[in-house]
């Protein structure tokens, strides 16, 4: 069963993705995770952290989900590893967020026999809303 996408929330600072089936998915940056009122400022401008995740494989030894961030196809700047079933609440429980390649898309590899998989991530830069002020004047 392929990976089935799900962007759950997208808002100013926040977004929450949700992953289902098995096989290779991408958010990426400029395309999942953009408003239609924002403004895009490019990927070295942009600063997505991953602050929770929360996750349910079905063979919780043998086949992992894998979250990496790429700066390019051949090169894994951040991995994260997560078997069986757990969350990390990296912000809250933990004081920190996981901001390694932040500037970078997001792939995630579920394995063959299934997982799912929500990202919480903080959208902390690189994302400009419209100007209030004179928007409508």
């Amino acid at each position: 069963m392929p990976v089935t996408t799900t962007i759950l929330k997208n808002v100013r600072q926040q977004a929450v993705v949700k992953f289902i089936g098995s096989g290779v998915a991408n958010i990426d940056l400029r395309a999942d995770l953009t408003q239609p009122e924002e403004t895009f400022l490019g990927f070295p401008n942009v600063n997505v952290t991953i602050k929770t995740a929360m996750w349910s494989t079905t063979d919780a030894t043998a086949s992992p989900i894998v979250v990496q961030r790429s700066v390019s196809a051949n090169v894994a700047t951040n991995v994260m590893i997560l078997y069986g079933t757990a969350d990390w609440e990296l912000d809250q429980g933990a004081g920190f967020v996981d901001n390694v390649g932040s500037n970078s898309n997001v792939t995630v590899i579920l394995p063959a026999a299934g997982a799912m998989l929500y990202l919480v991530l903080g959208k902390r830069n690189g994302y400009v809303g419209p100007d209030l002020q004179t928007a409508n004047n």
